[in-house]
This record gives C-alpha cells, sequence and structure tokens, in this order.
C-alpha cells in the first residue's frame, strides 16, 4: 500500500472514530452509547426533598438494565436541573442492545457522588419515543417538574 493511500486511510479512520460512531461515553459510574435515536427528559432532581450535591449524575436504564443515556446535573440558584439525553436501540446495530427498545419501559436513577449512594425513581416511565434529541410530550418534557428520588443507599 502506498504512502498516500496510508495517509488517507488513517485520517478516515480518525474521523470515523473521532466522530463519535463507535464511542461509548462514561459519565460518573455510567456508560452508555450515543445513537441517532434519542429524545430528551427535563426537570428538577431532589433526593429525599433535598437538592443533589456537586456531581449528581441522573441516568436512565432499559428493562434489561442497559444505561442508555446519563448526565450531569447542573446545579444553580440551589437547584438540581435535568437536561438527559435517552438513548433508543441503535437499528443498525442488530443484535446488540445499547438503548430503550420500542415498548420498553426506562427507569431514572440518580447516583449523588458526596453521598455515594444511588437511587432509583420510584415510577418506571413508558414513554419513550425517538425525537431526535428533542423532548416528548408529557415524558420529561416541562423544564421545571420536580423528580423526587426518595430512599436510602442502593435503592
Amino acid at each position: 500500500m502506498g504512502l498516500k493511500r496510508k495517509i488517507i486511510s488513517f485520517f478516515f479512520l480518525s474521523m470515523l472514530f473521532g466522530s463519535g460512531l463507535f464511542a461509548q461515553t462514561t459519565i460518573g459510574p455510567y456508560t452508555f452509547y450515543p445513537n441517532p435515536a434519542s429524545m430528551a427528559a427535563m426537570g428538577v432532581a431532589t433526593v429525599n426533598g433535598a437538592t443533589p450535591g456537586d456531581g449528581a449524575v441522573i441516568a436512565a436504564f432499559d428493562n434489561d438494565g442497559i444505561c442508555s443515556g446519563a448526565a450531569l446535573l447542573i446545579i444553580n440558584a440551589g437547584a438540581a436541573y435535568i437536561n438527559l439525553p435517552i438513548y433508543g436501540d441503535d437499528s443498525s446495530t442488530p443484535g446488540i442492545d445499547e438503548g430503550i427498545g420500542a415498548g420498553d419501559n426506562f427507569y431514572l436513577v440518580l447516583y449523588d457522588a458526596s453521598l455515594n449512594m444511588t437511587i432509583t425513581y420510584s415510577t418506571p416511565f413508558d414513554c419513550w419515543a425517538n425525537e431526535n434529541g428533542a423532548t416528548h410530550p408529557g415524558c420529561g418534557d416541562a423544564w421545571n417538574a420536580e423528580w423526587n428520588f426518595e430512599g436510602q443507599c442502593g435503592d
């Protein structure tokens, strides 16, 4: 293979892998695979009625326990804002479950780094839809909706 071809191949592969098409992402303790099938959830998170500490992470999981998206909570003016991408199962990778499938429930889990604990939200959600990154009506689409995670460490 000539030098010119090697250089072109190198740049092509660098762009492909650097684009995130084959990348996994880790935020806090959660690893997930971003892909084009996605929606967003917004709101304000509390833990037992109080604002979680800095470094708190919210994540979505499908029925099989696959992490389908995670984000740091945005702490501002005493509130912890959620801006969570939730990824679906990528149809271009059959046989690999990397997100929420059609008809699956999803679960929200909050990791509070200041307390080193996780709490699963008490109610599963059955409203995931591919919105190409936008919110889905009636499913975490209100920035000021409060999501109170109640429980103790490991719930």
